[in-house]
């Protein structure tokens, strides 16, 4: 149905083309923020499964257990204001 495939949601367009995504990356992380910051942040969705980052890159990507959650999580902090000057960039790969 053409009108049926023009109102699939985001998930549904993410399970139909790679079943397993659930990592998402975080991209140019404040210097003063830690692993543990960004668990208190993403622990707050449901799935939550593991955080972490690359000091040097100030990079790094989180996990969750379905595609699910990780979107849900991604919309609900992508862009979220770490400081006045900086906010989180998210990205699936």
């Amino acid at each position: 149905c053409r009108d049926c495939q023009v109102s699939q949601t985001v998930e549904d367009y993410l399970y139909s083309i790679e079943p397993r995504r659930h990592i998402f990356y975080i991209f140019a992380i404040v210097g003063a923020t830690t692993t543990h910051m960004l668990a208190l942040l993403f622990q707050q969705f449901s799935g939550y499964k593991d955080a972490t980052m690359t000091r040097e890159s100030g990079d790094g990507e989180v996990e969750f257990d379905t595609t699910a959650n990780a979107v849900a999580a991604l919309n609900g902090l992508q862009g979220f204001r770490l400081n006045a000057n900086h906010s989180l960039t998210l990205s699936f790969a």
